[in-house]
């Protein structure tokens, strides 16, 4: 992506004049603005934008998670739609290649709940389970 000061070297040559810098670099950042605005509005509209807007989202939270070494980062946030306010969350787990994935490591938790449980009513055991707030990021299995 070209730079500001690239665009304007590139139109001064182009139309072999210059206008003022400061002036064009106003009107480029005012642009800008107003494109990133309805570019946002025209997503709201457009599923393959809105896919293409979270897959810009997605790598974003997995460089961020990267650069701070975060397994997991999540916004939360308090929205009204339609006069009716609702509760939200969008959350990234970034993990290396080289390990289990979030299902392989669910499989491995329900295994072991089942393994160390005498089951007698399932629902206890899955109520133990919901308190217990397994971690699917963790590798082991620590007993209290």
């Amino acid at each position: 992506m070209k730079t500001f000061e690239e665009i304007y070297a590139d139109t001064v040559k182009q139309l072999n004049c210059n206008y003022g810098e400061e002036f064009a670099k106003a009107m480029f950042n005012a642009g800008r603005e107003v494109s990133l605005a309805q570019h946002l509005e025209a997503t709201t509209k457009d599923t393959v934008l809105r896919l293409k807007l979270l897959s810009f989202v997605m790598l974003t939270f997995a460089k961020l998670s990267c650069d701070t070494n975060a397994a997991d980062i999540s916004l939360s946030s308090t929205v009204t739609i339609k006069g009716k306010k609702y509760f939200t969350r969008l959350s990234s787990v970034t993990f290396e290649d080289n390990n289990k994935t979030l299902e392989e490591r669910a499989a491995d938790i329900a295994d072991y709940i089942l393994a160390s449980t005498p089951i007698c009513d399932f629902k206890d055991v899955l109520i133990k389970a919901i308190l217990a707030g397994y971690d699917l990021r963790k590798e082991d299995f620590e007993e209290d």
